[in-house]
C-alpha cells in the first residue's frame, strides 16, 4: 500500500519536503512508518522519536495499523512562550 506523508514544520526542514509517500506492507503499523521514515530521510533519524504522528487529525500510538486511505502528519515537538 502507498502511504501519503505530511511532514511540518522542524520534520519539513530536516527532510527538504512538504510531503512524501512510502510503500508499506498491507498490516503496516506507525512503528513501521517511523522506520521507513528514518530509512529514506536518515537526517530524521535522531529527530523523529519526538516527534509524534497523526492519522486522521489524531495522535495515533506505534501499535495503530494503517490504510492507504488515512491522512497521515509528522508534527514536531512545540517550544514558544
Amino acid at each position: 500500500m502507498i502511504v501519503w506523508v505530511k511532514l511540518f514544520a522542524a520534520a519539513r526542514q530536516r527532510a527538504g519536503t512538504p510531503a512524501t509517500n512510502f510503500s508499506l506492507a498491507e498490516g503496516a503499523t506507525v512503528r513501521d512508518l517511523r522506520a521507513a521514515i528514518v530509512q529514506e530521510y536518515p537526517t530524521l533519524a535522531d529527530f523523529l522519536p519526538h516527534c509524534r504522528i497523526a492519522v486522521d487529525r489524531d495522535f495515533a500510538p506505534d501499535d495503530h495499523v494503517l490504510t492507504e486511505t488515512q491522512e497521515v502528519g509528522i508534527i514536531p515537538p512545540v517550544s514558544g512562550g
